[in-house]
């Protein structure tokens, strides 16, 4: 989340609220809602939310400039998974005041989660003879596969030598299943190596070390 999330202020709270009401004791606020499964077409009530945490707070930002928001705190609340495209960036005009502040927060037992993934979920079977020919036969029918084009991911990383002091490089994409990262596909699996005589094209690392092509 650290790479998505930039809060500008102390002044914007991001909490989890175990309260039975929506409001908050002793603290006047306007309260706007926000769900996976709402629309940012919506006013952002409790029945109609918000789809967007960006659309929560431009509209938080809008009561700021008519002066909804002069002697009222604002309270965001949060329910689903939000994948974020770019970072949610808070800067000054969001900020309110130590008495009167900005609160993104989840209720009860709604649970918030903010993400820079993608949720696959256009897994298909293998169709292909070719690609179903090189499985082996128990395994045919267990083996699934996703075009990730189709959930518009067209940027996969690139891989690269790293670690033993290597420059920091931006890592490729990675897998994640019950919130445990994959390993690449590879042969021998963990534990076992393959002898190998020689490897086609050579590249040069920043330390001048020639290794194999990543590819």
């Amino acid at each position: 989340m650290g790479r998505y999330a930039t809060m500008a202020t102390a002044l914007i709270l991001l909490s989890s609220c175990q309260m039975s009401e929506h409001e908050t004791p002793g603290l006047k606020s306007v309260q706007i809602f926000v769900s996976e499964k709402g629309s940012d077409s919506n006013p952002g009530s409790a029945d109609r939310p918000f789809a967007t945490l960006e659309k929560a707070r431009g509209h938080v930002r809008e009561l700021r400039r008519n002066g909804s928001l002069a002697e009222t705190a604002a309270i965001v609340n949060a329910a689903g998974r939000f994948e974020l495209k770019a970072s949610l960036k808070f800067t000054k005009e969001d900020s309110g005041t130590a008495a009167l502040p900005l609160i993104f927060r989840s209720l009860q037992n709604d649970k918030a989660v903010l993400s820079g993934g993608k949720k696959i979920t256009n897994f298909k079977p293998i169709t292909d003879p070719e690609t179903v020919a090189r499985l082996k036969p128990n395994a045919r029918d267990k083996v699934l596969q996703s075009n990730l084009t189709e959930l518009g991911i067209t940027d996969f990383g690139k891989l690269s030598s790293r670690g033993f002091t290597r420059k920091i490089s931006p890592a490729h994409m990675e897998l994640f299943f019950d919130n445990r990262p994959m390993t690449l596909a590879r042969y021998p699996n963990e534990g076992a190596y393959l002898k190998i005589t020689g490897y086609g094209k050579t590249v040069s690392d920043e330390w001048k070390a020639e290794t194999g092509e990543l590819s």
